[in-house]
């Protein structure tokens, strides 16, 4: 399926219409493969529109993902969420990405930050209760995460 995903994209790059491949990007978000699920998010990611009806397939994956012990899932999902969030999934996807600040990992740590600009861009009174949150963040261990 990853094959078809690059040949899917590199034609949407050409120009050419496939829409109708782009359920099968999101349904290869689900699977539980890594490289599979990073495959199909990079491909959601190029294709889908961030207002597009197909985003509320998505965020089911996007939960699931968010809240799993691997960080590489956890990666995946939050650079689609940097990338694609709209206004309407901000209630649905933002505790989650909240709790992502205090991963172990650096990385993840850094993409939850992406992941809440694009939020803030997106609606700029969503953030006004993660405030203290987002200070401690700017004193992370880790420069790459400010």
């Amino acid at each position: 399926m990853r094959e078809l995903l690059v040949r899917m994209m590199f034609c949407e790059m050409l120009g050419h219409k496939v829409e109708f491949g782009y359920i099968n990007a999101i349904n290869t978000t689900q699977e539980p493969n890594i490289k599979d699920k990073r495959a199909g998010y990079l491909a959601v990611c190029q294709l889908i529109r961030e207002k597009s009806e197909l985003m509320v397939l998505l965020v089911n994956s996007l939960r699931r993902d968010l809240e799993s012990p691997n960080f590489l899932e956890v990666m995946a999902s939050l650079t689609t969420i940097a990338h694609l969030a709209s206004a309407e999934l901000i209630p649905v996807l933002l505790p989650l990405v909240e709790q992502c600040l205090t991963h172990p990992k650096a990385l993840v740590r850094k993409k939850a930050v992406m992941g809440l600009h694009r939020f803030h861009s997106r609606d700029g009174e969503c953030l006004d209760g993660t405030l203290d949150k987002c200070k401690k963040v700017l004193c992370d261990s880790d420069p790459s995460v400010m």
